[in-house]
């Protein structure tokens, strides 16, 4: 323990604030995860309003899939079929997977490519959509 009572490997308290988007832009924040039995993943995406208020939220267990490379672009695809409920055209796209990222950009052969595909093929019916890589600490960028 430190002199603060904290546990000198716990992470400081971060304080997160919104930076408002453009008019009619959303944003999306994604995130993927492996289950503790290693057996399973797990995908989410939230959504907000150029404000930060609350849109919507969908989450999905992905059986057998484990790899966290595979897990954050079907966690991007889950964010842009989210906006598509929502009936949302004009976001962006926060992954905390710089490699997805970059990825989604370019379209290399990966064993997740077929997932890559199937996000750009989705993205061309919105009418604007940026995917960009935002660290855990939940910096926003506009549209």
């Amino acid at each position: 323990m430190n002199s603060r009572g904290r546990n000198k490997h716990q992470p400081s308290p971060r304080t997160q604030s919104w930076i408002p988007l453009e008019d009619g832009c959303c944003k999306l924040n994604t995130d993927a995860a492996v289950g503790r039995a290693g057996t399973q993943g797990a995908v989410a995406a939230v959504c907000r309003n150029n404000q930060g208020d609350f849109i919507a939220a969908s989450a999905m267990v992905v059986p057998n899939i484990t790899d966290p490379e595979t897990l954050e672009p079907l966690a991007c695809l889950e964010a842009l079929a989210l906006a598509e409920d929502c009936g949302i055209r004009k976001m962006l796209v926060a992954s905390d997977c710089l490699n997805v990222v970059k990825n989604i950009k370019e379209i290399p052969r990966f064993s997740y490519m077929m997932i890559l595909q199937d996000i750009f093929q989705r993205s061309k019916s919105c009418q604007y959509v940026r995917f960009v890589h935002e660290g855990r600490e939940g910096s926003s960028l506009s549209c």
